[in-house]
């Protein structure tokens, strides 16, 4: 036999093999995933016990089959968890297959936890120690001060509607708003902040933030920035806690991660002060920008 055929004769057995073989993946995970009826029961004890604010997450992600038995109960269905805001929002409810705990969970402690035939059921609630959050700036949005600088004149966008800043008329994405923005694998609440064109910066100041031992701003681009054909140019943001620029971020088009900055505010502990955070792109079209910004105890 040639070495031709034998290829083509292992290959030919191969296939059988193969199908029998995710014939029988198919049947075990079949198996193992939770009937109708017991996710159904997994939501009757949510709801039993359930508190205004609180959050369900699968684990893991991907077996969401079960959310449409959890509608009302705030289910997070997107590609990922976005623990940070989990963690300040309180409680937090996993359901999923038997013993599966969510993955990359941080900031919260299981309290509680029940095992259904097929699925299991876990309350977490923040930890103790974790510290007291002083300052959310998305939630304190309208404490902001916004401004277009243009060349020859500042702007200030002083009409507040449906949740956002305007300059003058009311505009559906010309402003700086409380949006949710799908970034970075799942959808977060963001302050939505779409630069200005020509290079003009877009500023969003808070005047009296109330500093802790630390800052933490995130920030990154809406996917449809990210999958827009019009990759024209970068976007530029930077920070100034009081007279210091903390940050200064120029984004890549193709940058779809939601960044993580923490700034040492120590030295201001327990003291109010100025937060001003600054947008520019050269060309403002698809740039679909967001941020947010918390500080902490």
């Amino acid at each position: 036999m040639t070495p031709c055929r034998k290829v083509a004769s292992i290959a030919a057995l191969s296939l059988p093999m193969i199908s029998i073989a995710y014939f029988a993946l198919d049947l075990y995970l079949a198996s193992r995933a939770p009937t109708l009826e017991q996710w159904q029961a997994a939501a009757e004890v949510v709801r039993l016990e359930w508190r205004e604010g609180d959050t369900v997450v699968f684990a893991p992600q991907w077996a969401q089959e079960g959310a449409p038995f959890f509608a009302g109960l705030n289910p997070v269905t997107g590609e990922a968890v976005d623990w940070y805001e989990l963690q300040k929002r309180g409680r937090v409810w996993s359901v999923g297959f038997r013993g599966a705990i969510p993955e990359g969970i941080f900031g919260l402690s299981e309290v509680e936890r029940l095992d259904l035939e097929k699925v299991t059921v876990r309350l977490y609630e923040p930890e103790p120690t974790r510290p007291k959050l002083l300052y959310d700036f998305r939630v304190r949005l309208e404490d902001a001060r916004v401004t277009r600088v243009h060349k020859d004149r500042r702007e200030d966008c002083e009409v507040w509607r449906d949740e956002a800043w305007h300059c003058g008329t009311p505009h559906p994405w010309q402003n700086v708003g409380r949006r949710r923005m799908d970034a970075g694998g799942t959808i977060r609440d963001v302050i939505w902040a779409h630069p200005l064109d020509k290079g003009e910066p877009l500023e969003v100041r808070w005047p009296a933030v109330l500093f802790g031992k630390r800052l933490v701003v995130h920030y990154g681009y809406g996917q449809r920035a990210v999958d827009s054909e019009n990759k024209v140019e970068p976007v530029t943001f930077k920070v100034r806690v009081g007279e210091e620029t903390v940050i200064v971020a120029t984004l890549d088009v193709l940058d779809n991660v939601w960044h993580e900055e923490v700034i040492d505010t120590s030295g201001r502990a327990g003291q109010r002060g100025e937060v001003v955070f600054t947008v520019t792109a050269p060309d403002h079209r698809d740039r679909y920008f967001g941020f947010t910004a918390d500080s902490w105890e």
